[in-house]
């Protein structure tokens, strides 16, 4: 079994956990406390679930950069193994606090894996297939979210809604993980004389002046970071349009919001057509632009069917717009600092997933605009960025 294989397989089963446990315990939750409002209680599960994103990733960096990653993605293994028996023990004697708690230990343990996960691939695998690498990596994450994410109703239905038994799902993926980290090659620290540091802000601002050194980095990086906030408005604004447009459940509206998850999947898989472009970042501000026309074809539907299929057309273009980014950030990352480099990017890009909700605040409530009106107004907004992407990323190219 080839590194990346047991790499992808790690990924793809900890997308799988992260997606299972974060929507079991928001599910428990909501029905403990059946009084409370269910909005609030995902609210505050998905807030506390994005917070060490924004914390700890620049310091998953480092660790990446500092220690062996193959070690590091050991550790993180074992640590979520135990993690997720504490969830367990607090299913069974319905300790909510607790629970709170370790959806921000179990987030924290996943912010400390990302920069890893991907800085590694460089490592085990030839850096001429490393676009290959990346679709394939993506495409197991996207894959394992939208398994996750359903794979908790399954489980409750099955188990008669025993929420305790139903927690060992993620707890047996997770020995999985563990078999295959210990398979995966030794690799050896690439910056071992680095230290953690407490200054945050000066880490993420060393890594962006270094990044700003190196010709269309910086701009890759934007776009990497950019690619959450346009997933985290498309997931909002699926729900509305789903209640105010088509008349249908929430409910209904996350499911729907999968098709675009599928999408992308569909879209990383089948980069490696795209390999032999004269310069596949173009790519980026190509797929920007296509959703562009997704988004703005949205603000003008008016059945499901057709926005279904946006959905997935939206999320294709999506997938093929993030690995191009993806891999130049491996590729022209000093070997030195490439976790330090995905650190950054990862706490950048959930910065930018902050941002949709207020950006689909300010667009809707102060004006009563509707759901479709702000979908073309981001449409053109998008348009307006891909101009920036295009005419930063035209001279380099990326791939095999």
């Amino acid at each position: 079994m080839k590194p990346l294989f047991k790499l992808n397989l790690i990924q793809f089963f900890d997308a799988i956990n992260e997606n299972y446990t974060k929507t079991l315990i928001a599910f428990f939750l909501i029905t403990l406390h059946a009084n409370q409002n269910p909005g609030a209680i995902l609210t505050k599960t998905s807030g506390l679930f994005l917070v060490p994103f924004l914390l700890f990733s620049n310091v998953g960096g480092i660790l990446a950069d500092k220690f062996s990653k193959s070690r590091v993605i050991l550790f993180t293994r074992y640590a979520e193994l135990f993690l997720l028996l504490a969830v367990s023990f607090s299913l069974f004697y319905d300790r909510t606090s607790i629970l709170l708690t370790l959806i921000f230990l179990v987030a924290t343990v996943s912010a400390l894996f990302g920069p890893t996960k991907y800085s590694i691939i460089a490592e085990i695998h030839p850096i001429s297939q490393i676009l290959t690498a990346n679709s394939l990596i993506a495409a197991y994450t996207f894959f394992g979210i939208i398994l996750g994410t359903g794979l908790v109703s399954l489980s409750l239905e099955f188990l008669k809604n025993h929420f305790f038994l139903a927690s060992f799902v993620p707890v047996f993926l997770v020995c999985f993980q563990i078999a295959f980290s210990h398979a995966l090659p030794k690799t050896a620290p690439r910056s071992p004389e680095r230290r953690l540091s407490v200054f945050v802000f000066r880490e993420i601002g060393t890594s962006l002046a270094e990044m700003r050194k190196v010709p269309c980095l910086f701009a890759t990086f934007l776009a990497y970071a950019y690619f959450l906030f346009l997933g985290s408005f498309l997931q909002l604004g699926v729900i509305d349009f789903t209640i105010g447009v088509l008349h249908l459940t929430p409910m209904a509206g996350g499911y729907l919001f999968l098709l675009s998850a599928v999408g992308i999947g569909i879209g990383s898989y089948s980069i490696p057509l795209f390999a032999k472009m004269k310069n596949t970042l173009l790519l980026i501000p190509l797929m920007g632009s296509a959703i562009s026309l997704f988004f703005l074809c949205i603000g003008f539907a008016a059945n499901i069917f057709l926005f279904a299929v946006l959905l997935m057309m939206t999320g294709i273009a999506g997938g093929i717009f993030l690995v191009p980014a993806q891999t130049f950030l491996q590729q022209k990352s000093p070997e030195t600092s490439r976790g330090r480099n995905f650190g950054t990017a990862n706490q950048f890009s959930f910065f930018f997933a902050l941002l949709a909700p207020l950006l689909l605040w300010l667009l809707s409530t102060p004006s009563g605009a509707s759901i479709k009106t702000v979908f073309v107004i981001v449409a053109l907004m998008n348009a307006l960025a891909m101009v920036y992407f295009f005419i930063a990323l035209r001279k380099k190219r990326v791939g095999e």
